[in-house]
């Protein structure tokens, strides 16, 4: 992944390139950040991220830049951070990123982090990336009208199959083909009827676009009600961005991945009365339902392939002659 930065700020300091995570210790399903950081560059040209392939990257690069001052020392810097996620447990080190400024070429240090089989509650907000859920009841009014076969699981029936159809991931865009440099807006959203606990475990890649975020990663916007192919969803908007292209051609925007766990009723044991069901869609755990009736699955969801098709300046400016 190459990164191209604005420039950055004068100074007379010496270059500095550093890497660092926080915090050192956490549970498979917590989170850390890695903060690469450029002190004391005029300019910026090139930041090259470490191989991440044993972590899942949550959010990022999200890139800033500031100054700090220390016994009246003032140094600038340009950083990028990402919000990672462990894909097993185990001590990782991950290997030192590469950076070009002043044209000069620089190395970080590298990093270790363990990675522990039980929770450590090191991670610091991590709730912010886990669930678009967090806070929110999926069936609090307005809400779509639920079919409660949707939870029956019956005999012969494929439960991967059945959350595909009640529950999928898509990607919108407000143009299709645009001019490079010119901003388009994506939307990922997630459709679901059923109640689940789900977690973004993969940021599309953006290659080839500069990416402006134009929600938080804790802000999902609550959720709206709409109909697609004539059924009713809860949308929720995962992550929304403004790209703009940095180059010609039919450029992909990348998948997003959630995980999601379901439960489902067996067909054996679901009770007719509507208000038993009512209670099995509001807490499974206080059902009336014993637990060898219910199924529990996992699945992961990603959108399809969009692409952008992007159009030279050039070819812009030789048809605004004519």
């Amino acid at each position: 992944m190459l990164l191209f930065l604005l420039p950055g700020y004068c100074t007379s300091a010496q270059v500095k390139f550093t890497a660092s995570i926080s915090p050192k210790e956490i549970g498979r399903d917590e989170y850390a950040q890695l903060k690469l950081v450029v002190e004391n560059a005029h300019e910026v040209q090139q930041i090259v991220p470490p191989n991440l392939n044993k972590f899942n990257i949550i959010s990022g690069p999200n890139q800033e830049s500031g100054m700090t001052m220390n016994n009246g020392v003032v140094k600038r810097y340009i950083a990028l951070n990402f919000i990672i996620k462990p894909k097993r447990t185990g001590v990782f080190t991950i290997p030192p990123a590469l950076a070009k400024a002043d044209g000069g070429d620089y190395k970080s240090n590298s990093v270790t982090v363990r990675v522990t089989a039980k929770a450590t509650g090191n991670s610091q907000g991590a709730s912010a990336f886990t669930s678009p859920f967090s806070g929110m009841d999926p069936f609090a009014e307005p809400a779509p009208r639920i079919n409660y076969n949707d939870y029956i699981l019956r005999k012969g029936e494929n439960p991967v199959d059945k959350i595909k159809k009640n529950m999928f991931l898509r990607v919108e865009v407000d143009k299709q083909s645009c001019f490079v440099g010119e901003p388009v807006i994506a939307t990922y959203k997630l459709y679901t009827r059923l109640k689940s606990e789900s977690n973004l475990v993969k940021n599309p890649s953006f290659n080839g676009f500069s990416v402006l975020d134009l929600q938080l990663p804790n802000d999902m916007g609550g959720y709206s009600i709409e109909k697609f192919d004539g059924r009713e969803y809860n949308v929720y908007n995962i992550r929304k961005v403004q790209l703009y292209p940095l180059l010609p051609g039919n450029l992909d925007l990348g998948n997003a991945e959630i995980e999601n766990k379901i439960i489902f009723i067996k067909a054996e044991y679901a009770n007719s009365q509507q208000g038993v069901m009512n209670d099995v869609l509001r807490d499974f755990a206080n059902a009336a339902i014993p637990a060898e009736g219910m199924e529990e699955q996992k699945v992961i969801l990603q959108n399809k392939p969009t692409s952008v098709l992007v159009k030279s300046i050039a070819g812009r400016k030789q048809t605004s002659r004519f």
